[in-house]
């Protein structure tokens, strides 16, 4: 019964090696993978943290702030995920997003996006009409494989630019 009990054991144990040398050797592009978009997942927290804090560090107290997302195409999903995070952090800071979700600022985001080409006058002239007092534009731009991080912060009524991200590391996200 002894010899048996520890033959059981070994054969669970090479059973044991086995799948886990499988799943290493199936796994291994796929671990990767996972690899690779958690890094870069990482790599966006920061970034998205970093800009975070510089609208933060700009917005006055009073601000009642609209963010709008600039991106189309296969972007648009992704700079949704940083437009979010934005809204979540003025609400956490004390500061007043303007309500994305109404109905008619949904309809002047989407004609925006369908017009094409447009310039920040026309933006802000939504911005007066929703009460916002700031504008937080955001957009994810790619570059061959690197893809970075573009905020631009106008203060509404006067049209004056508060902040723009530049081409550096720090608003780099891939």
């Amino acid at each position: 019964m002894k010899k048996t009990g520890v033959s059981f054991c070994i054969i669970c144990m090479a059973l044991l090696s086995s799948c886990v040398a499988m799943a290493g050797a199936v796994g291994g592009p796929a671990a990767e993978e996972r690899a690779r978009q958690n890094r870069a997942m990482r790599n966006q927290r920061r970034v998205v943290a970093h800009a975070s804090n510089e609208l933060l560090r700009l917005a006055p107290g009073y601000a009642r702030v609209w963010v709008h997302n600039r991106a189309t195409g296969r972007e648009y999903g992704p700079t949704s995920w940083v437009v979010d995070d934005f809204i979540s952090t003025l609400l956490q800071n004390g500061l007043e997003p303007v309500d994305r979700e109404s109905a008619a600022l949904i309809a002047l985001e989407q004609d925006i996006q369908l017009s094409g080409d447009v310039r920040d006058a026309d933006i802000l002239g939504v911005g007066n009409r929703i009460g916002a007092t700031h504008l937080v534009t955001v957009n994810i731009v790619a570059a061959g494989n690197i893809r970075r991080l573009q905020v631009r912060m106008l203060e509404i009524e006067t049209g004056r630019l508060l902040l723009q991200s530049d081409t550096s590391d720090t608003w780099r996200i891939q």
